[in-house]
């Protein structure tokens, strides 16, 4: 049988025709995402579908969260019609669709199922043949991702909220671990620069609350500011309405991760502009594992620098950065900081997750690590010259009942005997080279002191670290 494939609309236009201008324009809009850390928490992005000229960077940055190795069986994109009114959404029934890359295989199965169970969800080929919402996000998806697993390529047609509603209540079902959803939609058309830097906010700001009615409620208001030249605050409004209808129910967080609109480019016209967001779904852990942005971690590393060099030199407390803003930076979470001078420890103190907030918590183990490491000196001012820094942020503990289930590299251990503990980074199993009764016995005996043998009959818990160090 033969085999049908959508060929690309507008390749030459919103994005180079070559393949080799392509894929090294992609990639280096991708490098040029420097503020993100790839996640496998990520369960969806909104990003606009401008000309690579104009989004590409905004673009880029929401797609430089997605871990490259990423497993998901299928990737829905979703996008509103620019062309076509109807009622629902049209998924395609072709194949497979086409980019200057290479070929991209449809998820026949998915899309069968969706019209099997909802009458919202048809096939009408004329709102695909010629749309771009979908097309252009291809090309970042092929250069980033190591495997590119099949589409669901779903325009939606209805001017209906409700039938959103629906629609986010069929897709629901595939709202899991095996499921990546692209958003694609611009924000606002026409109004000025300074304008649509505003109106942008407040639409980004509705969508973070993860529900639908905040944001059909903003959308109303935008439209009853009368701001000059406003088109829409939203041209992708019914597939971010839709995505909210989906995630509502579901412990996820929304984030902002770039903005941008045409008027910050150097020929672009500032009185009358198109507003670029990029924005991420991310799934809250069950571990409360927590996620941290480039910034995140040099505010950490900031906080820890300036509290140990203050207490060494005997200056009192420094004056902080700026108060912590990030919601990682605030959780109630457990660290260690250890110092290191040419490459050797100096000091390593830290607690468990407590009360106090975790930048508070790498203040404090700062200071202790200088001043108060039994095992060393204190630390003079004359080694401030070459000493570095290196956070462990750590995971909840979780109680294990073998030893089996330490995982050496992944896994901190705490052993608890009466009045007893004592623990051990993740990173020191690494840098010993110790198999897992070794790891054990030297906690057990060197931190704890109950002896080689005593976590036989202890309480053992395991923990994980994320591992934040000083650029060289």
């Amino acid at each position: 049988m033969k085999t049908k494939e959508r060929q690309p609309a507008v390749a030459g236009m919103f994005y180079d025709s070559d393949p080799n201008q392509l894929a090294h324009r992609v990639d280096e809009l991708l490098a040029g995402a420097h503020e993100a850390v790839p996640s496998h928490q990520v369960a969806a992005l909104i990003v606009p579908h401008a000309g690579y000229v104009y989004s590409g960077a905004v673009a880029a940055a929401a797609y430089a969260f997605l871990p490259r190795d990423g497993q998901w069986e299928r990737i829905f994109i979703i996008g509103s019609s620019h062309r076509e009114l109807f009622e629902g959404a049209s998924v395609d029934a072709v194949d497979s669709y086409r980019t200057p890359l290479g070929t991209v295989p449809v998820d026949k199965e998915t899309v069968n199922a969706l019209m099997e169970q909802s009458e919202w969800f048809r096939y009408h080929p004329m709102a695909h043949e010629h749309e771009h919402t979908l097309e252009v996000q291809l090309p970042f998806l092929q250069r980033h991702l190591y495997q590119m697993p099949p589409i669901v390529p779903v325009v939606v047609g209805t001017h209906r909220a409700e039938v959103c509603t629906e629609m986010g209540r069929i897709l629901s079902r595939w709202f899991n671990s095996r499921s990546l959803f692209i958003i694609s939609t611009d924000f606002s058309h026409y109004p000025s620069h300074d304008d649509a830097c505003y109106i942008d906010q407040l639409t980004a700001n509705a969508i973070l609350k993860n529900d639908p009615r905040v944001l059909t409620d903003q959308l109303k208001k935008n439209k009853a500011a009368n701001i000059s030249g406003l088109d829409t605050s939203l041209c992708g409004w019914s597939s971010v309405l839709t995505l909210l209808n989906i995630t509502t129910t579901f412990p996820v967080d929304y984030r902002h991760l770039k903005y941008q609109n045409s008027g910050d480019m150097d020929f672009g016209d500032i009185e009358r502009v198109v507003g670029y967001q990029a924005i991420g779904v991310f799934r809250k852990n069950k571990d409360n594992h927590l996620e941290f942005t480039n910034a995140d971690q040099s505010e950490l590393l900031a906080r820890a620098r300036a509290a140990f060099e203050s207490a060494v030199t005997g200056h009192g407390h420094p004056a902080p950065p700026a108060e912590p803003h990030s919601a990682a930076n605030e959780a109630k979470a457990g660290a260690f900081v250890s110092l290191y001078k040419d490459g050797k420890l100096r000091g390593c103190i830290g607690q468990f997750p407590s009360t106090m907030p975790l930048w508070r918590v790498i203040e404090d183990a700062a200071r202790s690590a200088a001043l108060r490491d039994s095992r060393f000196t204190p630390v003079t001012p004359d080694e401030l010259p070459g000493m570095s820094v290196e956070l462990s942020i750590i995971t909840p503990l979780r109680r294990i009942d073998s030893e089996k289930e330490i995982v050496l590299g992944k896994h901190g251990i705490y052993i608890r005997k009466g009045m007893y503990s004592g623990t051990f980074l993740p990173q020191v199993a690494d840098h010993t080279g110790w198999s897992v009764t070794e790891f054990l016995g030297h906690c057990a005996r060197d931190k704890a002191g109950i002896g080689w043998d005593g976590w036989r009959d202890a309480d053992l818990f395991v923990y994980e670290a994320i591992v934040v160090e000083e650029t060289k």
